[in-house]
């Protein structure tokens, strides 16, 4: 039986040949903080990325996976796939020079592999 992982490739794969330019590579992006240095005032800071595809979903899905958050001007819903790191909140998402902030995220099915994805794109 296929995993939900396996069938997020397949049908990534199928759109992305059908329409070429609805599946985009991503780059999913997030900092974390170490210890807090007396000398400097601050936290280190460690960059981690990850690679993985992304589709902007132009209708609302149903039903709204995300019914507790407010959707605002410039919030788009997102599809995730094949990602290692389970996307989070605060979390960015980079596609060419165009950068989201991930605002909220739902794990389809509980897999680890798809994500439903509210994002903000980062002004400039």
């Amino acid at each position: 039986m296929p995993t939900i992982a396996e069938i997020a490739e397949i049908a990534f794969d199928a759109v992305d040949e059908a329409i070429p330019d609805a599946i985009h590579a991503a780059t999913l992006g997030s900092v974390s903080k170490g210890a807090y240095n007396y000398t400097t005032g601050g936290y280190a800071e460690t960059a981690a990325t990850d690679t993985g595809r992304l589709t902007i979903l132009t209708a609302r899905p149903t039903p709204d996976p995300f019914p507790d958050y407010t959707r605002g001007a410039g919030d788009e819903y997102a599809l995730l796939e094949g990602f290692t790191t389970a996307p989070e909140e605060s979390m960015t998402l980079t596609v060419g020079a165009i950068v989201w902030h991930i605002m909220a995220v739902q794990d389809i099915g509980a897999a680890g592999t798809l994500f439903n994805a509210m994002i903000k794109k980062v002004l400039s």
